[in-house]
């Protein structure tokens, strides 16, 4: 399970714990993978940092919710432990609101994503004795997770395509042998988008 923008695995597994609970219960094992890109402090105005003190300043005349709500206030606006799988603006990494356009759907960092993903699902897949055997994997992303699985289908579609090109070669004289493809994306067998978008503003193929 892939989170989204600015989370990290605690943050998604705790919103996602009655779908894990079920999920569990139905036999299938969950495993959360953290994006690999770490996300600076987000640069805050002067104008929100004047309201966030003024909020601050009013949540502590309650002594009652005072500690946590601060804790709480302090830990989002500070954006710590906020990883993404890709980044929207080069010259402002933390930022989301003003990202920068892709006419190829290609972000800050995907590419980099893709590949740890690619070892971390080779891993899950190679932890069994037998791995031509191994349960099926079935990926869901949330919000700029879901992106990133729509862009592992169409790099798994792209393996497909190669490994149809090679038992053609094999039913051919031109056949030359090639090395084993070792890639989990033929493992996936189902994708789950959960309010993910489109990355490009392009007249791009869309499905």
């Amino acid at each position: 399970m892939l989170h989204g923008w600015a989370q990290n695995v605690h943050v998604f597994s705790n919103r996602s714990r009655k779908l894990v609970k079920r999920l569990t219960k139905a036999g299938y094992r969950v495993v959360f993978l953290q994006a690999p890109h770490r996300l600076p402090p987000k640069q805050v105005s002067a104008k929100e940092k004047e309201e966030e003190n003024e909020s601050s300043s009013h949540i502590h005349q309650n002594q009652t919710t005072a500690s946590s709500s601060s804790s709480s206030s302090s830990s989002s606006s500070s954006r710590k432990y906020a990883y993404g799988w890709f980044l929207y603006n080069k010259a402002d990494p933390a930022g989301d609101s003003t990202p920068l356009p892709s006419l190829t759907g290609d972000y800050h960092g995907m590419n980099e994503s893709l590949e740890y993903l690619q070892l971390e699902l080779l891993r899950l897949v190679t932890d069994n004795e037998n791995s031509t055997t191994s349960p099926p994997l079935f990926l869901l992303g949330f919000s700029q997770g879901a992106v990133l699985v729509h862009k592992v289908v169409a790099t798994r579609v792209c393996h497909h395509a190669e490994r149809q090109q090679a038992q053609q070669e094999r039913d051919t004289n031109s056949y030359q042998p090639r090395p084993p493809i070792t890639s989990p994306w033929s493992r996936i067998s189902k994708c789950v988008l959960v309010s993910g978008f489109s990355l490009s503003t392009d007249e791009s193929p869309r499905q």
